[in-house]
């Protein structure tokens, strides 16, 4: 009878342990990017919806299965948050070398929860090459 109790335990308490490790998932969305010297902001076709307050986070890494590499350290893109109508930039503007995380703030009046934002990504003007191939996950 004490087994049985004890396994029930075990049970109970690694089921409790899993559900508060589980985070809480945030409306994202993930696109490629092909971004070109001189080629201006590409704004992504969707948008996502801004499920929490704070930054919009944004991912950044090559394309999978592109033939263009991205000679990190050595170009640099561009990344800022638009409006749902993709014509307004409504966060701070992003500047990365590197594959990864990018954190964007947003300006007085935007990043309110329930709205929706797309990702605006631009090749930046002063690189040595002339395109990158990329993908990039944000959640607003």
């Amino acid at each position: 009878m004490f087994k049985k109790k004890m396994v029930a335990l075990a049970l109970a308490m690694s089921t409790l342990v899993c559900s508060m490790s589980v985070p809480v998932m945030a409306d994202s969305r993930t696109e490629n990017f092909f971004v070109y010297l001189n080629g201006g902001s590409v704004v992504s076709s969707g948008s996502a919806k801004k499920t929490i307050t704070g930054t919009m986070y944004t991912y950044t890494k090559e394309r999978p299965g592109t033939s263009i590499k991205w000679v990190q350290g050595e170009e640099t893109i561009n990344l800022r948050g638009r409006s749902s109508g993709g014509t307004t930039g409504v966060t701070s503007l992003g500047e990365t070398s590197y594959a990864g995380a990018t954190y964007l703030t947003y300006k007085s009046g935007y990043g309110k929860v329930n709205s929706y934002y797309k990702l605006a990504v631009q090749y930046a003007s002063d690189n040595p090459y002339e395109k990158l191939d990329l993908q990039c996950t944000w959640r607003p």
